[in-house]
């Protein structure tokens, strides 16, 4: 019960007692004897974890690349891909396996650690994220709000004298335009179409554009209305908010630093605790995000 609770107060995984390490630890624990005090903090987080990596850089390998384009990627067929290179490597060698986040891998993952009690499997981080801001991006307001944004660039873009008007600005940088294939990009071009408010207020206001032809197009008007309307501002300002801490954790887990996965679950933390103080903590405007 004393083991049961630990895990309880500190949200373990319950299956964290199928590891192989699970027994051994309880074993010397108990091989110890009574008054055994347990590891602290500092031993842990710093002296250990440093001994434990030294120990994995002794008996690390890369193994080379497999083409498996030619393949279906079912369940059935990834698994026993994934078992033939544990097979080659050896099961007793390998601890650990990343996939992305798609039902095939999930479910090949989990036959494989099924035939493996000692190899765990998870997720990749960066898909994950990219998973987070996709459902963000799907949601129905935030779809609408790109959709508006998206209809403002392209105004923009497809009149070049526009470009060249405010490409005179100082400080101008063009535009990130929306993309459908990288979820992070909606929320990249909030921010940059964010930082250009006054750049686009001033466009639309100014003689140039207002004594041109192109006022009168029923683009320009919708457009010109977008860029003048306060609450577009507003939820582009909020979702910026939102969306930047996930973006500049993103780039640290995707990036090639060492320790970066270390940043992940207070960068996580930090994010959710970040939505709620945006919303005044008030829970039915920040649950959707959370």
């Amino acid at each position: 019960m004393a083991i049961a609770r630990w895990m309880y107060d500190n949200c373990i995984p319950f299956n964290v007692v199928n590891s192989v390490y699970y027994q051994r630890m309880i074993d010397v624990v108990a091989a110890t004897g009574l008054g055994y005090k347990g590891t602290s903090y500092h031993a842990v987080w710093v002296s250990l974890l440093r001994d434990q990596k030294k120990e994995v850089q002794l008996g690390m390998a890369f193994v080379k690349s497999v083409d498996a384009s030619k393949i279906v990627k079912s369940t059935r067929n990834l698994f026993n891909l994934f078992d033939e290179v544990v097979m080659w490597v050896g099961p007793k060698n390998i601890v650990h396996m990343v996939t992305d986040n798609a039902s095939n891998y999930v479910s090949a993952g989990k036959l494989l650690c099924e035939k493996y009690k000692n190899i765990s499997w998870s997720p990749c981080v960066a898909h994950c994220l990219n998973l987070v801001l996709q459902d963000m991006g799907d949601m129905p307001h935030v779809d609408r709000l790109k959709k508006r944004a998206s209809k403002l660039t392209v105004f923009i873009y497809n009149h070049m004298a526009l470009i060249a008007w405010l490409r005179n600005r100082p400080g101008w940088s063009d535009i990130v335009r929306p993309r459908a294939t990288r979820f992070a990009t909606t929320f990249l071009s909030f921010g940059s179409i964010h930082v250009h408010k006054h750049d686009l207020q001033a466009l639309v206001t100014s003689k140039f554009f207002v004594d041109s032809r192109l006022v009168r197009e029923s683009k320009a008007k919708e457009a010109v209305s977008i860029i003048l309307d306060n609450s577009f501002w507003d939820d582009i300002n909020v979702l910026v908010k939102i969306s930047s801490p996930l973006i500049r954790l993103l780039r640290i887990i995707d990036s090639d630093q060492r320790s970066a996965i270390g940043y992940m679950y207070e960068g996580m933390h930090r994010t959710w605790l970040g939505i709620k103080k945006i919303f005044q903590m008030k829970k039915h405007l920040y649950k959707p995000y959370t």
